[in-house]
């Protein structure tokens, strides 16, 4: 595909040396399963995160293995993407938050923003175009510290 070889079936990847691998896969828990059958009978399978060149990554955020971040998206300092999380394009997550892993954000305008506190977007979460949370908002949502929806 696209001038890439397909691995069609899980017991190929024995076969396979010195490569580094995406799961590229919208679904969190079905993401999540093919991570576990991935690596299930198979060692050093190597999952880079992947950052597009026109994302705005703070220096000081942490990203984990198979976190995918997508163009135009916005990760602010002291933010925390745990592993194989997608953060879609133009989706913006501000300073001091925390993506569990496998969990997701929309593409467009979906926002997290931090007042005064932390937000943790919790496993399996999925944030919809338009999605904004505030941490400290209680006109608009009665909400914790930890958020979950």
């Amino acid at each position: 595909m696209l001038g890439y070889s397909i691995i069609g079936d899980i017991a190929e990847l024995d076969n396979v040396e010195a490569f580094s691998f995406a799961i590229a896969v919208g679904d969190n828990a079905v993401r999540e399963r093919i991570y576990k059958e991935l690596t299930a009978n198979t060692e050093n399978l190597h999952f880079p995160a992947i950052v597009h060149s026109s994302a705005v990554v703070s220096y000081f955020c942490d990203i984990k293995d198979g976190a995918v971040v997508m163009p135009k998206a916005v990760i602010g300092p002291n933010s925390k993407v745990g592993k194989f999380c997608l953060i879609n394009t133009q989706a913006s997550i501000e300073h001091d938050c925390v993506m569990f892993d496998y969990s997701s954000l929309a593409p467009g305008n979906a926002k997290v923003e931090c007042k005064n506190t932390t937000v943790k977007i919790i496993y399996f979460i999925y944030l919809p175009l338009f999605s904004l949370i505030f941490s400290r908002a209680p006109s608009l949502l009665n909400l914790s510290d930890e958020i979950r929806i």
